[in-house]
């Protein structure tokens, strides 16, 4: 009894030091810039999980998480309001969550549907 109770803790510290590297791994492939140059829209992710962007029209920032394949857009994402003229094209619905496809960012959709793709353009600068 008493070896399955030191097993179980070192299995259990070994899987937790396993996702943690998984997940930086992670967060060094989504930190960059992707998108092209403003007007057109752009997104830069740090390894931290801050974000700052603009979709066309208005400039969205905050912090996110990334889980597996994915980088989710947290619960404080924050948005300008402007009054964007008719002809302005920006990225609706707002997406919840992006992945990785070679080198373009794929903006998904509540449902992981496809909203719009952003081409690696950088490195995110260290300020």
């Amino acid at each position: 009894m008493r070896t399955r109770l030191v097993i179980a803790p070192a299995l259990a510290a070994s899987a937790f030091l396993l996702l943690t590297a998984c997940s930086a791994a992670g967060g060094s492939d989504f930190s960059g810039e992707w998108g092209g140059p403003a007007p057109s829209a752009h997104i830069a992710i740090s390894e931290d999980g801050n974000f700052s962007g603009f979709d066309g029209c208005n400039a969205v920032f905050g912090t996110g998480e990334f889980v597996g394949d994915r980088f989710e857009f947290g619960d404080d994402v924050a948005q300008t309001r402007m009054a964007c003229p008719d002809a302005t094209e920006t990225i609706e619905p707002s997406p919840e969550a992006v992945r990785i496809e070679g080198e373009e960012l794929i903006l998904l959709d509540d449902e992981d549907a496809e909203i719009a793709r952003l081409p690696r353009t950088g490195d995110v600068e260290d300020g």
